[in-house]
């Protein structure tokens, strides 16, 4: 789940009230702010190892059981506006060095558009891609 926006310490509240037995979940919240991502998956099915945490992503390492296939995962729910989205594309850029020939998975809400006309209201700032 991206853009939840809920307090760090009704996070749980939130992950029992989704009733999914056997599920595990893996949270960016820490306490006093709001958590922005909420991961979670079926336990018996695959087993989630998070690398790395911070406010607009978290990068897992995923594993399916049944194939033992692993994969890197990174959920990302950019800041709204380009100058605070300068530390996420820093850590993607550092963190795509480092993988290799390995399967890499890049999701979520970038907040982020190539030309002003792709998006209406909002930040118009130019987008720089390296």
């Amino acid at each position: 789940m991206l853009e939840t926006k809920v307090l760090h310490e009704n996070v749980e509240k939130v992950q029992r009230g989704l009733n999914l037995t056997g599920w595990n979940f893996f949270s960016n919240g820490t306490s006093g702010n709001t958590t922005r991502i909420i991961i979670g998956w079926d336990s018996t099915e695959c087993h989630v190892h998070c690398i790395h945490s911070a406010q607009q992503w978290m990068t897992c390492e995923v594993r399916n059981l049944k194939s033992n296939m692993r994969l890197t995962v990174t959920f990302v729910y950019g800041m709204n506006t380009p100058a605070d989205r300068q530390d996420l594309w820093a850590y993607l850029c550092r963190h795509s060095i480092g993988q290799g020939k390995r399967s890499w998975l890049l999701m979520g809400d970038f907040n982020a558009t190539l030309k002003a006309s792709d998006s209406k209201g909002g930040d118009w700032a130019k987008i720089y891609l390296a």
